[in-house]
């Protein structure tokens, strides 16, 4: 947002310039230039034809003082000087330099989109999945996911979190627990399913508020499986259409394909844990 001001202001400032400087001229002309006179009004036209061969415009110096460039004609009302054409050329494209400044400014660039996150306290929580998306095979497993939720909880004197889940595929409910290791800008966790290790190595990045935005790569099976991946979880299970943009930039800068799975948010599997405090609440 500042740099977008920075901008505005600089844009204006100058147009303000070359303004004062122009209206110099007209006002001074024997310092510049020859002065300027208006010609003589000539009948207004109906012809266009005709109205826009009367259009001339030179600069050359064998004009004499105070050549008009423009007839009266219907499609040209006003006599107009050169300086005063000049005068709305010049608004006129600082308009537009200033507009592609701002836009500029407004469309961040896959640097600006993929920054890390460094507060890993917005971790915390429990998270929705809203969509993902996977560079390899791997989107069809992902395909295969119904609705998930994580919840991540910070270990007691240690950098790492405990990460539970809970997925529906097939309309079954598949639970689990992992730790998440992270290490400088790292994060690492294993999972564990179908009697197959599962190593994922990836970064948060930063998002939109009540966001997390996780990509990583995965090995399964050892080395005989890889894929790339990127994955956007929300608080509510929901996601603006302009937060949705953002997310299909980020991937994009990432060279992720366009093929985006969503997941459900109202079919969740329920919470196991939440459950087993709801029934020692009943019972005390």
């Amino acid at each position: 947002m500042a740099n977008l001001w920075k901008s505005a202001k600089n844009a204006w400032s100058l147009l303000l310039s070359l303004q004062r400087f122009i209206l110099i001229i007209i006002t001074q002309p024997h310092r510049y230039t020859t002065p300027l006179s208006l010609t003589s009004i000539s009948p207004p036209s109906t012809d266009l034809t005709q109205c826009l061969s009367h259009l001339t415009f030179s600069l050359h110096s064998s004009l004499p003082a105070g050549q008009h460039f423009c007839q009266s004609c219907f499609c040209c009302g006003i006599q107009l000087t050169v300086i005063w054409l000049l005068i709305m050329s010049v608004q006129f494209c600082l308009a537009l330099l200033a507009l592609s400044s701002l836009t500029a400014a407004s469309d961040p660039g896959c640097e600006e989109l993929l920054k890390i996150l460094e507060d890993r306290s917005k971790l915390h929580g429990k998270w929705i999945y809203y969509a993902g998306v996977s560079a390899t095979e791997g989107i069809n497993y992902l395909k295969s996911i119904q609705s998930s939720w994580i919840e991540l909880s910070p270990i007691p004197d240690s950098d790492d979190m405990t990460l539970r889940y809970g997925d529906k595929m097939d309309g079954k409910c598949v639970y689990g627990s992992v730790n998440a290791t992270f290490s400088g800008n790292s994060t690492a966790v294993t999972f564990y399913y179908n009697s197959t290790t599962h190593e994922h190595v990836g970064k948060h990045l930063v998002t939109c508020p009540d966001c997390i935005l996780w990509t990583d790569n995965s090995v399964g099976s050892g080395e005989t499986k890889r894929g790339r991946n990127i994955y956007i979880f929300t608080k509510s299970g929901t996601l603006d259409a302009s937060q949705l943009e953002v997310f299909k930039k980020q991937a994009q800068c990432l060279d992720f394909p366009t093929d985006i799975h969503f997941g459900e948010n109202k079919d969740l599997c329920p919470d196991e844990k939440e459950a087993a405090t709801d029934v020692t609440k009943e019972n005390q």
